[in-house]
């Protein structure tokens, strides 16, 4: 059990797991609800890659990201 029982927070602004060595691309698929999210740190969550960011690229509000020391490529940028 972990990040699915997140998703009923719709109307969280900001959410940091930084350095959450557990946090993986398929967890982030339950971050498209959050649809109020402004900021979100994954910063040294070392287990997100490019696929993972797909499941955040449509959240329209989202003014801050931070992925440093993730393994986001070029491909991952171009979501």
């Amino acid at each position: 059990q972990g990040l699915e029982h997140l998703e009923n927070l719709t109307h969280l602004e900001d959410l940091s797991l930084f350095n959450c060595p557990l946090i993986t691309d398929n967890g982030l698929k339950y971050f498209s609800r959050f649809s109020a999210l402004e900021k979100l740190d994954l910063s040294l969550c070392r287990k997100i890659t490019d696929q993972g960011i797909k499941y955040i690229k449509d959240l329209i509000t989202l003014q801050i990201l931070s992925l440093n020391h993730c393994c986001i490529t070029e491909v991952g940028l171009v979501y």
